[in-house]
C-alpha cells in the first residue's frame, strides 16, 4: 500500500486522491495499466459533465504522462476548452488526437471547426486593424464587419434578343409624337380654344324648378358655398380648404375657422388658433325670392322627395363635414316641414360647438334648397358628442327657405344665426357670443 506524498496518509488501492487532504497521487503511484487508464478517463469525463473543469484538465494530463499515444485524452481536453470557448487551445488538442487516431471522424470533424473559428477571428482583426489604420477617429474596432465578397458581374448586353430592340424603337417613336403635340404649336391652339371665363354650373341634385307663372327656370340663389353658380350668390364665410397646420389638426371643408383633431382616440373640434384670411366679395347684388311650390303633396310625393333630400344631404355632408353624422330626415306633407336631425363631433368649447352646428347645419339646408322647392320650412335639430360619446341635443330652430337663402352671402356666424327663427340652444351654449 502506498502512502500520501503530501500528508503521509496511507492510500487505497484503486484511489487517485489522499481522502484525508484531497491531494493527487504521484504519477509514481498510480499504475499504468489499461483499466487505470480508462478509469481515469472516466473520472475527467465526470468532473467535466459536473463543471470541476480544472481536475478533468489534470486527469487528461496524467493519462497523457501514463500513456502519451492516448487519442481518448487530447480529444476530451479539446472538447473541454471548447466549451471554455479557448478556440485556440482547443485546436491544438484537437489536432493532436486526430494525429493520434487519423480515423476518427468526429475528432477531424471538431478540428475543422476550430480551424475556422481560430483563422475566421483572425482575418476579422486584421480587417478592424486595417479599418482602424485607415480611419483612426472612426467607430469601435468591434463595430467593423469585414466586407461581403462583390457580387458577379452580369453582362446585360448578352440577354437582348431582336424582339427587345423591336420593342425599344417603338415606344421610342410614341415618345417623340407625343412631344410634338405637345409642342408649342398645339399648346398654343388649346389655348385659344379655352374660353376665357368658365361657364356655371347649376348645383343642384335634381333638374331646376321652373317658374309657373314664366315657364323659366327660377333664379333662387341655386349656388352653394362650394360651388357658386351667380357671383352675388358667393358665400362670404368660406370654408378654408382641407389642410393640416402646425401643432396639429386638420382643417376640415365646411368648418370654417375650426379644425379637427385626436385626443385621447376621440375626434375633437377646436379653434383653428392660424385660421385663412376670410374670403368678403361684397354684398352683391339682392337675392330675389326664394319661390316655393304651394301644391298638397301626395304620399308617393312626400316618399320620393325624401329620398331625393337623403340623397343630397349625404352627399352634402360627405362633401363639408366628413365626420358630422345625419340621424335622421322626416317630411311633413301637412305642413311641409323638413326636419334634419345631425350630430357634429367632440368639440372643445361651446364657441366651436355653436359656430360646427351653425355652418353644418345650414350647409344640410342649402343642400335641400337645390334639391326641392316644396319645403316650406327647415326644422335643425343640432346635437354634439360629449365625454362619454352620447349625443345630447344642443340646438332647435326653424329656418324659412327665403332666410336661408340670405345666409348664403351672411358675412359671420352672427348674421347667420340671425336668421335662425325661434331658436333653442342647450345652456351651455346659450350665453355664448359669436
Amino acid at each position: 500500500m502506498s502512502a500520501c506524498a503530501k500528508c503521509g496518509s496511507p492510500l487505497q488501492d484503486g484511489s487517485y486522491y489522499c481522502e484525508k487532504c484531497g491531494a493527487p497521487l504521484q504519477l509514481s503511484a498510480v499504475s499504468a495499466s489499461h483499466a487505470d487508464i480508462e478509469r481515469l478517463l472516466s473520472e475527467a469525463h465526470l468532473l467535466r459533465l459536473q463543471g470541476q473543469t480544472d481536475e478533468a484538465i489534470a486527469l487528461c494530463t496524467r493519462v497523457l504522462n501514463l500513456d502519451a499515444t492516448n487519442a481518448a485524452a487530447p480529444s476530451l481536453l479539446g472538447d473541454i476548452y471548447r466549451e471554455q470557448e479557448d478556440y485556440r487551445e482547443a485546436l491544438g488538442w484537437y489536432k493532436l488526437a486526430v494525429q493520434l487516431n487519423p480515423a476518427n471522424t468526429a475528432d477531424r470533424r471538431k478540428l475543422d471547426e476550430m480551424i475556422d473559428r481560430v483563422f475566421r477571428g483572425v482575418r476579422q482583426e486584421a480587417d478592424q486593424t486595417a479599418a482602424i489604420a485607415l480611419n483612426p477617429n472612426g467607430p469601435p474596432a468591434a463595430q467593423y464587419q469585414p466586407a461581403a465578397p462583390p457580387a458577379p458581374r452580369r453582362n446585360l448586353l448578352m440577354g437582348i434578343q431582336p424582339i427587345h430592340v423591336v420593342i425599344a424603337c417603338t415606344v421610342l417613336a410614341m415618345a417623340v409624337g407625343l412631344l410634338l403635340l405637345l409642342g408649342p404649336a398645339g399648346h398654343a391652339q388649346r389655348t385659344a380654344d379655352v374660353p376665357t371665363k368658365p361657364m356655371p354650373q347649376p348645383s343642384r341634385a335634381t333638374d331646376p324648378a321652373m317658374d309657373p307663372s314664366t315657364g323659366t327656370e327660377a333664379n333662387a340663389g341655386s349656388a352653394t358655398v362650394a360651388d357658386p353658380t351667380p357671383e352675388s350668390a358667393t358665400p362670404r364665410v368660406s370654408p378654408p380648404p382641407s389642410d393640416k397646420i402646425e401643432g396639429g389638426g386638420t382643417r376640415i371643408d365646411g368648418l370654417p375657422g375650426l379644425i379637427v383633431t385626436q385626443e385621447n382616440g376621440k375626434r375633437v373640434i377646436k379653434k383653428d388658433p392660424n385660421p385663412p384670411p376670410i374670403v368678403n366679395n361684397g354684398p352683391g347684388a339682392e337675392v330675389a325670392p326664394y319661390p316655393v311650390t304651394d301644391t298638397q303633396m301626395s304620399a308617393d310625393e312626400v316618399a320620393r322627395q325624401t329620398g331625393q333630400l337623403q340623397v343630397a344631404l349625404q352627399h352634402r355632408l360627405k362633401e363639408k363635414a366628413p365626420y358630422a353624422t345625419l340621424r335622421s330626415l322626416s317630411l311633413d306633407p301637412r305642413s311641409a316641414t323638413a326636419t334634419i336631425d345631425f350630430t357634429i363631433p367632440r368639440t372643445q368649447s361651446s364657441l366651436t360647438a355653436k359656430q360646427a352646428l351653425l355652418y353644418i347645419g345650414f350647409n344640410l339646408i342649402w343642400a335641400g334648397l337645390d334639391t326641392t322647392r316644396s319645403v316650406k320650412t327647415f326644422t335643425l335639430r343640432g346635437y354634439t358628442t360629449q365625454q362619454g360619446d352620447e349625443a345630447t341635443l344642443a340646438l332647435i330652430a326653424d329656418v324659412q327657405p327665403a332666410q336661408a337663402d340670405l345666409a348664403r352671402t351672411a358675412a359671420d356666424y352672427r348674421t347667420i344665426a340671425g336668421y335662425l327663427a325661434q331658436p333653442w340652444w342647450r345652456s351651455d351654449l346659450a350665453p355664448v357670443q359669436l
